[in-house]
């Protein structure tokens, strides 16, 4: 059972394609110097593919260590598989008595941002997912290195917390906003239960990002939800229209909400969710001129709207195709020749094969940053693990069911043109 922290919330933080930078000390060792923390920045792959997802993983105690190697791992088959061997073989409890949770914080922000550059072009969201069971006691620590020129040793750990609350709100990453989760089990050594409430707000974008649960029990389930909200996807529609070779001057109107029994030039004329445009037959060329869409229905296309001409019918295609319910709307075609004022339905119009739909991938990069102080048990620690590799799984599992619907999707394209050039 869990309940949701709701004071008030601080920063924003967006999902998904990471490229780490700084890392810190590992379990087995103290805390390394600033500048063997500042790695080159570059990316695992030499061209960064849109769509593509990166994970980062950083694991703290007293210090801050990039398990990743300040290096996001692309989440493909090769590196589902990394990640996975890197939660089992590095993240471990430490041996080292603190818990630095705003210095992680902040190793997480500077490596989201020393990798901008090398990001996918459409990168959609950068997040930092964060777990601990306790309160900090160990940032302002004067044996942690500098973080991108700054550092808090010595002074308020209240400091450091504001400084991150400012970076989470104010920071961009390729001009997005960062999406920051974050999740507790209060240990049993937290006496002050305000704050570490507080504290979970404090490092989530919203408050409603923050939640503590009583114990471990529910945390790969929440973990594995909120990778299922970041898994983004969406549809694109390209929409063809499809007419006659009619005279220069026709008008034509594509409608999605007329009855299917209404077929009155005043049914065409009275219609909210339309495409209408005039055909021009110019130096061999048809072209749709005047587009205005009604309601809800838009596309990108670019105006005039160009054409083939396909045997004795000619198609319009518009992109990125908005409002139309393939299955659901019903589509009429209305064609107005030059000289009329009236509607008239086009009994002969077809509208199979008039659209393609293509389910994006969105791009993403996302740190992990996970507690692994001496607070926590051994079975804690197995208990976060088996968390991070739902977590994981669940976005590459979502991503891989978003190739296999492109791949038959090419498929059936490759098929129905394979069978009209055979016919």
């Amino acid at each position: 059972m869990k309940s949701y922290v709701f004071f008030c919330g601080i920063f924003a933080m967006i999902f998904a394609v990471i490229i780490g930078t700084a890392s810190c000390a590992s379990n087995k060792e103290a805390p390394k110097s600033a500048d063997s923390q500042q790695n080159s920045g570059a990316v695992e792959e030499d061209d960064p593919a849109e769509g593509s997802v990166y994970i980062g993983i950083i694991s703290f105690a007293p210090y801050a260590e990039d398990i990743t190697g300040g290096v996001p791992v692309l989440l493909d088959d090769e590196g589902y598989d990394k990640l996975q061997s890197i939660l089992d073989e590095k993240y471990t409890r430490s041996k080292y008595q603190g818990t630095a949770i705003y210095y992680a914080m902040h190793l997480a922000l500077a490596n989201l941002s020393a990798n901008e550059s090398n990001y996918p072009k459409d990168l959609d969201s950068a997040t930092i997912m964060t777990f601990t069971d306790g309160l900090d006691n160990a940032s302002t620590s004067p044996v942690l290195p500098p973080l991108e020129g700054t550092s808090f040793a010595g002074k308020v750990t209240d400091e450091y917390l504001g400084y991150i609350k400012t970076q989470i709100i104010n920071r961009r990453i390729l001009d997005r906003k960062i999406k920051a989760y974050s999740a507790g089990v209060r240990g049993n050594d937290v006496s002050d239960i305000a704050l570490f409430r507080s504290t979970l707000v404090a490092l989530a974008s919203k408050s409603e990002y923050a939640v503590e649960l009583e114990d471990y029990t529910n945390l790969e389930t929440e973990f594995s939800e909120i990778a299922s909200s970041l898994a983004e996807t969406s549809i694109d529609t390209t929409f063809v229209v499809t007419t006659p070779a009619v005279s220069t001057g026709t008008k034509v109107r594509m409608t999605f909400d007329v009855p299917e029994n209404q077929n009155d030039s005043e049914a065409g004329l009275n219609s909210k969710r339309y495409l209408e445009g005039d055909i021009v037959y110019t130096d061999g060329t048809y072209m749709m001129t005047n587009v205005v869409y009604g309601g809800d229905i838009g596309s990108t296309a670019t105006l005039p709207v160009e054409s083939e001409i396909n045997e004795y019918e000619v198609d319009f295609t518009f992109p990125s195709f908005k409002g139309y319910n393939a299955g659901k709307d019903t589509v009429k075609q209305w064609l107005m020749v030059s000289g009329s004022r009236m509607w008239q339905v086009n009994s002969e119009y077809r509208l199979e094969d008039s659209s393609v739909q293509k389910r994006i991938k969105h791009s993403g990069v996302i740190y992990l940053v996970l507690d692994s102080s001496t607070s926590l048990k051994d079975d804690d620690v197995e208990d976060v693990r088996d968390a991070a590799q739902a977590f994981i799984t669940t976005l590459y599992e979502q991503i891989k069911d978003v190739e296999d619907v492109a791949e038959a999707s090419a498929d059936d394209s490759a098929s129905d043109e394979s069978q009209s050039q055979s016919s």
